[in-house]
């Protein structure tokens, strides 16, 4: 109402606007006049919620402009504190002090401060996942604590990126769970924090490496030869298998030093003990099992005695073994017979009568596994 001193006024936009009542005189030969501001400030409005990832700096916050009077962020909660690009600003940026949910305002004030409206904003600084360092875990499927950090907004969840087998996690939301496999072999673990929004993902990995117990074939005896059969490693799921020699009189080669089912060539008869050593990729874990061989050497004897008017040979020029004992026996002959030293190749025989007799020189290895004769 234009004439009415009570009447109230509309804008067409937030601001401030100064409204002037008339007073005319009848004659309008007389006017007098008094001013009235009024402020119009708008509602405060801000951007939507943010996940932020692996960083404490939001984007901006989406703040409006005030048409009239100022406006000004503030924090309203948060694990730590935050400071304002453009405290001013509606499209200031916020840099938090800690990772976790914020809420921060944005405050619109009339000129004289006697309005004041505010919207708030809520922005989740989401961490970068890590992990522990790798790992290697010697004759057993269960690893140690992963190593996962825990986050301080959102959740954090266990995966298995690969790996020859299967795993159970003993707390699939706890970094620090540890991961039992199915098989023994190179795993990669990894590690999600999501936001609470799910806006934000960030994820580490670690790898695990399950070295199985090494295993190796059982003792051979080996008859008249320098070479063993196959020594009966296990093959190795992950990182690689190696023969060594660990004791022996001689030196031996290996038809293939990194296979389990190499063969070994000795350089002398005699016992020989072989390792079979599992290691892992990083060299972190070793397991090894070990293999005894014992290389027999044919047995000999010297040349044929005819012995004149007397019932004792010469020496019967057995070959001393290197490995295993050797003992005489009288294969035929008349009579009996004794030996001077019947373990001994170089024993004399003694017979209780005249005749052709044979005697047999035996070489038997220690497991009895290996007999050889002349």
């Amino acid at each position: 109402a234009v004439n009415s001193g009570s009447s109230t006024a509309t804008a067409t936009l937030y601001g401030t606007y100064v409204y002037r009542w008339t007073v005319s005189g009848p004659n309008s030969g007389c006017n007098t006049t008094a001013d009235v501001t009024v402020s119009y400030t708008e509602q405060s409005t801000v951007g939507s919620t943010q996940d932020r990832c692996a960083t404490l700096t939001s984007a901006a916050l989406g703040g409006n402009t005030p048409s009239a009077g100022t406006g000004t962020w503030s924090q309203v909660s948060g694990p730590g504190t935050s400071t304002f690009s453009a405290v001013n600003s509606g499209s200031s940026t916020a840099t938090a002090s800690a990772y976790g949910t914020y809420v921060y305002r944005w405050t619109l004030s009339s000129p004289n401060s006697v309005c004041n409206t505010t919207a708030d904003v809520t922005v989740n600084y989401t961490e970068q996942a890590t992990v522990g360092s790798e790992q290697d875990i010697c004759a057993g499927l269960t690893s140690g604590a992963l190593g996962g950090n825990t986050p301080t907004v959102g959740s954090g969840a266990w995966s298995q990126v690969s790996g020859p087998g299967s795993t159970t996690f003993s707390a699939s939301t706890s970094g620090s769970s540890t991961a039992t496999a199915s098989a023994y072999g190179t795993y990669v673990y990894r590690w999600t924090l999501t936001g609470p929004n799910s806006g934000c993902n960030t994820f580490s990995d670690v790898t695990v490496n399950y070295t199985e117990q090494a295993t190796a074939g059982a003792d051979q005896d080996r008859c008249a030869t320098l070479t063993s059969a196959s020594l009966g490693g296990n093959t190795p799921s992950a990182g690689t298998g190696t023969w060594t020699q660990t004791s022996g009189p001689g030196t031996s080669t290996f038809s293939a030093v990194n296979s389990g089912s190499s063969t070994a060539t000795a350089s002398v008869y005699g016992t020989y003990v072989y390792r079979w050593t599992l290691s892992s990729p990083n060299s972190g874990c070793s397991t090894f099992e070990e293999v005894t061989v014992n290389y027999s050497e044919q047995a000999t004897v010297g040349a044929e005695q005819d012995m004149c008017a007397v019932l004792t040979s010469g020496s019967l020029g057995g070959n001393t073994p290197t490995v295993g004992t050797g003992a005489w026996s009288q294969v035929s002959g008349p009579g009996t017979s004794t030996f001077s030293g019947v373990n001994s190749g170089s024993s004399t025989a003694t017979a209780s009568a005249y005749g052709a007799d044979v005697y047999r020189w035996t070489i038997t290895s220690p497991a009895s596994g290996c007999n050889t004769f002349a």
